[in-house]
């Protein structure tokens, strides 16, 4: 099995079980080709990271040039700078198994909104964060993980908004 290798503030969990959106500089797809469940993290070559310095981008705004177009891969030399706040990131799941692939991404920290796309190119929004109240988070809302099934052939491309209170959560 290929492994996920590690996202500096990204984890996937993946659960595995028995039973678009046009833009030209994607990053690679990263394929699920196994069901064994695991704790697992993205190497940075399979996902991108936006700095929002205003913390006012949406989805619609980063999702479309200008914004999309400055998506960038990660500096580990560079390191993280504490003096933004917001950060958003987008990577692509693909299923290769002949069965569906069911994930949860991590939002072990402040606030984190994650965006998938349905049939319809709608947008589908999903919160949870150390900071977000009970009642308005999603998922597994104990552990602040969101679960996603991806079908057998089917591409999930993911735009994840992370926002950063420094003093309670910091990337790794």
């Amino acid at each position: 099995m290929k492994q996920i290798h590690k996202l500096t503030t990204l984890s996937l969990f993946i659960i595995f079980s028995l039973g678009t959106i046009a833009q030209n500089n994607l990053p690679p797809v990263c394929e699920i080709k196994s069901d064994t469940g695991s704790y697992q993290n993205l190497d940075r070559y399979h996902w991108q990271i936006l700095e929002d310095r205003s913390e006012k981008l949406t989805i619609e705004n980063v999702s479309k040039p200008p914004f999309a177009n400055r998506f960038h891969t990660y500096d580990s030399a560079k390191g993280i700078d504490y003096s933004i706040n917001t950060y958003w990131l987008r990577y692509i799941l693909k299923n290769r198994m002949a069965h569906d692939a069911k994930i949860s991404i991590s939002g072990y920290i402040s606030y984190v909104d994650i965006y998938t796309t349905d049939s319809s190119q709608k947008w589908n929004h999903q919160r949870t964060g150390i900071l977000v109240p009970w009642s308005k988070r999603d998922g597994f809302k104990s552990i602040l993980y969101i679960p996603f099934t991806i079908k057998p052939g089917e591409e999930l491309i993911i735009y994840q908004r992370e926002n950063y209170n420094y003093i309670y959560s910091r990337p790794t």
